[in-house]
């Protein structure tokens, strides 16, 4: 887990502005099997919704969750890993689970697809806003790896990036989801990225295997691997509706920063997905045509339901 996304979700994300805590409860999560960053969102929920008067000390079993308390995030932590107790049992499926358990709090659970967003306001990254919204496995920002180009400006192929922008950022995802899947597949730490893009990175994959692999061919095998997972996705029952974001993104601009006043509008992340499932040659309601799966070689090797395709184009 990068350094940045363990000092948002256990640290400031909770109250803290000293390394110490952050430290203390990172090493916690990593004993006890804990994903930092859902871990830490879903104990933010908890003392909101406490706030909020949708919980009580009673539904945590009398912990009552403050921000920047260490010793009550310390026995947290110990009795969602161990399901223990009504803490335990009510927040260790993640936020949207708890939310759906006490009937309230769904609204400000801040995820995708039931799984907590990381460290990158997307608010101010709307190619990261799209990614985090159209991701197989929901609020997850490796998926498309977006904030990559947008928060230097430039990245592989792309220079001058305005993250601000929606312009461009259906193409920008499409195409670096294509590329995230190939750094799954072979197993290249995604944080080479700035380093081996495609070319220098087909040369190694080359050396591998003793055949020639082009950079055309990973990119084709990162696409092949963004659409089976879409067709997997699709079989359990996903919408276009289930690519969103949550509605403090949609709705709540930024109060401060070098962002102030962004916010991503229903309407720019409804154009971002129509151009996004067009770079992708989806139907409009986000279902592989296929006529892509075709060209992809997917029809050859897998039977694909009639259910899941857009046989229209």
């Amino acid at each position: 887990m990068a350094p940045s996304t363990r000092q948002y979700a256990l640290g400031s994300n909770l109250g803290f502005c000293d390394v110490d805590p952050v430290a203390v409860l990172n090493y916690l999560a990593d004993e006890y099997g804990l994903d930092s960053i859902s871990l830490g969102a879903t104990l933010s929920w908890a003392i909101e919704a406490l706030e909020r008067g949708d919980l009580g000390p009673e539904d945590l079993g009398g912990l009552v969750l403050r921000w920047g308390d260490l010793d009550t995030f310390m026995e947290a932590v110990k009795r969602i890993a161990l399901r223990e107790g009504r803490l335990g049992k009510l927040l260790a499926d993640g936020s949207p689970r708890a939310a759906e358990r006490i009937g309230r709090g769904l609204g400000y659970a801040i995820q995708v697809k039931g799984l907590e967003l990381p460290a990158y306001d997307a608010r101010g990254l709307k190619g990261m806003a799209l990614g985090f919204a159209v991701s197989s496995r929901g609020g997850d920002h490796l998926t498309s790896g977006a904030y990559a180009v947008e928060l230097p400006g430039k990245l592989w192929v792309y220079e001058g990036i305005n993250a601000r922008s929606p312009r461009g950022k259906g193409v920008l995802v499409k195409e670096m989801e294509d590329l995230m899947a190939v750094y799954d597949i072979t197993g290249v730490c995604k944080f080479s990225r700035y380093a081996l893009t495609p070319e220098p990175l087909a040369e190694f994959v080359s050396a591998l295997l003793g055949e020639e692999i082009t950079p055309g061919n990973l990119l084709l095998a990162g696409e092949r691997v963004v659409n089976l997972e879409r067709l997997i996705n699709l079989r359990w029952g996903l919408r276009r509706e289930d690519d969103t974001l949550p509605e403090r993104l949609l709705r709540e601009p930024i109060k401060r920063g070098p962002c102030e006043g962004c916010v991503v509008s229903p309407e720019e992340l409804e154009a971002m997905k129509n151009e996004y499932y067009a770079a992708r040659g989806w139907s409009p309601q986000g279902k592989p045509t296929k006529t892509k799966l075709i060209e992809l070689g997917l029809t050859e090797i897998i039977e694909v339901p009639e259910s899941l395709v857009d046989k229209t184009i």
